[in-house]
């Protein structure tokens, strides 16, 4: 079904935010061997002169099968490939190197020529450049972070990377015309990238980044200085100091600095400058991150509800394998109608593509929300719409609601749901029918969610995220969320439950004092035996923050706790040991 999935999704244009590599970044070298036995090493090929092309396939995949038999690739290889290899002109212009992988590592050589049970065909016969098949413990899928197939990557002699798609063999040439030539002259020509992984967020008053960049000439690069700017406007300037060889990737450490973007997420960028340098277009390179400081930190009640076409500016997805998307549709895809939202009508919602993730539980996918500041509020509540199902009734995919209070460093779950309580009581997502992808077509397909943040609401800066995690590799589906809320005042059209999940107490078990948190206003607590018997009973007024009994005189052993405010009542178990 992975394979059905996959293929009609190589069908289905979606706005990616964060998919493949992106253009611009360093390309990671790689030693593959063909299926004839014949290494292939990257480095080797730009290094001699050649710009490379991949095609990352799968043999399942029915859009790369098409693209296979325009016979572009092997088109491309005859006119441009290396004088006297299999199939290449005796005209050729002898600078370009093509490799055929095949990305999937569950697929077998026989899949390749049509013997096995995943194909879609012969790929072999009658095909003159290189393939590979890729085989379990490689981690060229990691490294290139394949998304889906096919993938057509265009490397440069700098070794830049360009996403370039299926074209014919004149146009993937013609892509390549952008490319620098060689490396061979003593001119110095430094080329800023994009750093990969992107850090995609840093948190605080200071900030160390770290750049990467190309000596591209033949003379050693011993010094340059570098920018950090924002908006354009220098904020930061590092003189660099080492020894990196011609045609050779450097590595820069920018010491901890202040930065001033004021209340700004995004706008970053940085500069490389050298003495001497041929070429100064290619110096600055934008940055994806986002600075998240008690300067930017909601501190008001705040909303998505998704109109835009683009990921809000405050929210990052930090995870390399995120395909998260704004989804919507102006009209029917493959029999597929646009989203319909919570509220019955025509919506955008952010979808967290769990489909086909191949690392199971080790690829889940993040948004982080927004950093909050909500220390001097009653409340801090997070609400969202979701609308989910899962693939089969053996998949278990889960969403959950995270925290981190150290910029990321570690997060904590606080609260989640998966399988059928996710689902909605949705019919399963149809595991025989590819076409049939799930997507919301009516508002009882979703479920609205609030939770309780309180315990965290005296962080100055804390990150609060959405996590999707398709629990079994390969067998995800799509899960959507809309209308994501921060409030620090109490939810209108509070219920008990939603009551009841908001109020928390602390510590448990506990011998002296009993916290509890979530309160507003007035409000009357009691503690009862489990016999039924009041104990205890306290009228509180005027909350602003935590509330505080004395149980130190109750026996040990098992209450309750039952608050009353404004109508609302919550029922707290909680345990006396001293």
């Amino acid at each position: 079904m992975k394979k059905m999935l996959l293929s009609l999704l190589a069908l289905v244009s979606f706005s990616t935010a964060n998919a493949q590599l992106p253009d611009g970044v360093i390309a990671p070298d790689f030693t593959l061997t063909d299926i004839n036995g014949t290494p292939h090493n990257l480095y080797n090929y730009l290094a001699a002169g050649k710009r490379v092309y991949i095609d990352v396939s799968a043999t399942w995949c029915g859009p790369c099968w098409n693209f296979h038999n325009t016979h572009a690739l092997d088109d491309l290889w005859a006119q441009h490939g290396p004088i006297g290899q299999p199939g290449v002109l005796a005209n050729s212009t002898n600078d370009c190197i093509v490799l055929f992988i095949e990305g999937d590592l569950t697929t077998t050589n026989a899949d390749l020529i049509a013997a096995g049970p995943n194909s879609q065909g012969d790929w072999v016969t009658g095909v003159q450049h290189p393939i590979i098949d890729l085989q379990a413990g490689t981690t060229f899928d990691a490294d290139y972070n394949i998304g889906y197939f096919p993938t057509i990557y265009m490397i440069c002699q700098d070794k830049i990377i360009t996403e370039v798609g299926q074209l014919s063999a004149a146009a993937l040439y013609t892509a390549g015309s952008t490319c620098p030539v060689g490396a061979a002259n003593a001119s110095v020509d430094v080329k800023a990238t994009v750093p990969y992984p992107d850090p995609s967020y840093m948190c605080g008053t200071a900030i160390a980044p770290t750049f990467k960049f190309v000596n591209f000439s033949t003379t050693p690069l011993t010094s340059a200085t570098i920018n950090v700017k924002y908006n354009g406007t220098t904020v930061n300037t590092y003189p660099w100091s080492g020894n990196v060889a011609g045609n050779a990737v450097g590595t820069v450490n920018v010491p901890s600095f202040a930065h001033n973007n004021g209340t700004g997420y995004n706008g970053y960028s940085w500069e490389i400058v050298a003495a001497g340098d041929i070429n100064a277009t290619n110096n600055t390179k934008n940055l994806n991150w986002k600075v998240y400081s008690n300067g930017n930190a909601k501190t008001t009640d705040y909303a998505e509800p998704f109109t835009n076409a683009n990921l809000p500016a405050n929210w990052t997805t930090p995870n390399a394998l995120s395909t998260d998307y704004i989804f919507t549709f102006a009209g029917g895809v493959n029999g597929i109608a646009q989203v319909v939202g919570p509220f019955g009508t025509p919506s955008q919602a952010l979808l967290f593509d769990l489909l086909d993730i191949t690392g199971g539980p080790s690829n889940p996918l993040t948004a982080i929300v927004s950093n909050v500041n909500f220390s001097g509020n009653p409340y801090l509540t997070f609400d969202f719409d979701c609308a989910h199902a899962n693939k089969s009734a053996t998949t278990n995919d889960k969403c959950e609601v995270i925290v981190s209070t150290d910029c990321g460093a570690t997060w904590t779950s606080v609260w989640n749901k998966s399988g059928a309580a996710l689902n909605n009581d949705q019919a399963l997502y149809p595991a025989t029918a590819a076409s049939n992808i799930f997507i919301p077509n009516m508002a009882s397909d979703w479920s609205h969610y609030s939770i309780n943040l309180n315990s965290y609401k005296s962080n100055q800066n804390l990150l609060v995220g959405i996590r999707g995690t398709a629990t079994t590799a390969n067998q995800g589906s799509a899960m959507f969320v809309d209308n994501v809320k921060i409030s620090a005042s109490t939810p209108a059209g509070l219920s008990d439950q939603q009551f009841n999940e908001i109020v928390t107490v602390y510590p448990n078990p506990s011998s002296q004092f009993l916290n509890i948190n979530g309160l507003v206003s007035n409000a009357t607590v009691q503690v009862v035996d489990m016999l039924g018997n009041v104990i205890i009973t306290n009228e509180f007024k005027n909350i602003s923050g935590d509330v505080q009994l004395n149980i130190s005189k109750l026996a040990n052993g098992s209450y309750f706790v039952k608050i009353a405010q404004e109508g609302k009542f919550a029922v707290k178990s909680f345990v006396k040991a001293d």
